[in-house]
This record gives C-alpha cells, structure tokens and sequence, in this order.
C-alpha cells in the first residue's frame, strides 16, 4: 500500500481523471479528500472510496477561489488528520477558437483555473504539508501537449 496513513486532496476529482486518480489513492491506503465544482459528482466519489474502506471527504469546491481553497485544505486536515498528498487536477479546456476570434473572458477563465486554481490549491495545502513534515504535490494537465491538433 502505497499511501498507507496518508491523506490526500484531488481536485477537479468529480469526473474523468481526477475521479480514477482520487479512487487509485484509495486504493493504496490514502484517505482522500475529493473536490470540484459539482457537490453531486463529489458525493458520488466519496461513496466510492469509502466502500473501498477508505476515509472520504466530499468537498464543494471552486479553485479559481483562494478562500474556497483555504477552506479545503483547512477542512481536510481537521476532519481527515493533515494533507500529505495534493493533486492539482482541476481543469478547464477553453473553447479552442483561433486567437484572433476568441473571447477572452474564456481565456481568462482557462488560466484561472488551470494556473491560478493550482497556485490556490499550493498555497492553501502548503502549512498544513509543512506541519507533517513534507508532502507531494502532483500538477496534472492536458494530453494536448502530446497529441497537438491542428488549430491548438
């Protein structure tokens, strides 16, 4: 077991990735805070990792918001015991118009979210990782990088 007695936090964990990578943890022994925008989604993961005889902590949360931030990082380590793992996984795809036609608000939210909402996790999760002694953070992001579309 991997993550045996750690606690971990996943963001943008409600679907996709962020879901497979948040039951993984648990699956090695990690109690896991999940969180995204959708209290739903989250609750649905929750039950999951618990049935999987883990701790889980479902958590409504928007990483564009460094208070929504705080209050999960403060959240996890009071209910859950400490943050050792942080995975940054939250993610916003824009609309991929050309950057002549684009509307920037769009852009801006992008890198609100998948820039900033990562610089917020960090800075929230970081007394608590400092507390215990260390942590790891894992930054995920797109596979656009690697299978470039033409337009991208």
């Amino acid at each position: 077991m991997l993550f045996e007695g750690k606690i971990a936090i996943v963001s943008g964990s409600g679907p996709g990735m962020g879901r497979e990578i948040a039951l993984a943890l648990a699956r090695e022994g990690a109690d896991v805070a999940v969180a995204a925008r959708r209290e739903d989604k989250v609750a649905r993961v929750a039950a999951k990792i618990e049935a999987l005889g883990r701790r889980a902590l479902p958590v409504r949360c928007d990483v564009t918001d460094p208070e929504q931030c705080q209050a999960l990082a403060d959240r996890t380590a009071s209910e859950l015991g400490g943050v050792d793992v942080l995975v940054n996984n939250a993610y916003h795809d824009g609309d991929f118009a050309k950057v002549v036609e684009a509307d920037l608000s769009t852009w801006q939210t992008t890198i609100d979210v998948n820039l900033f909402g990562a610089v917020n996790m960090t800075r929230a999760v970081h007394p608590h990782m400092t507390e215990r002694g260390g942590g790891r953070i894992v930054m995920v992001n797109t596979m656009s990088t690697e299978r470039v579309a033409e337009g991208f």
